[in-house]
């Protein structure tokens, strides 16, 4: 039996160069901003995870309090439970 190619339409651009990027909000927090390419996307809820202390409520505080300045809106909320 031949070998058959999967149905992929021509004229198409590896995926990587249709990404678009997203507008960025700035995090005041240099490393982070490093490592994000300029912040975390705007207008959007961005979940931080991981276990216990590993920084997550140090990293929420520090985005709120150092985003004060630019008036971007942001809220924290903490949830705790144990995956079943």
């Amino acid at each position: 039996m031949p070998k058959t190619k999967p149905n992929t339409p021509k004229n198409t651009k590896p995926h990587s160069t249709q990404a678009k990027t997203l507008p960025k909000s700035l995090t005041g927090i240099q490393g982070l901003d490093d490592i994000t390419h300029g912040g975390i996307p705007k207008d959007r809820a961005t979940l931080v995870c991981g276990g216990t202390g590993t920084g997550k409520t140090i990293l929420a505080m520090e985005f709120l309090y150092r985003g004060t300045p630019t008036m971007n809106p942001a809220v924290l909320e903490g949830i705790t439970g144990i995956a079943s």
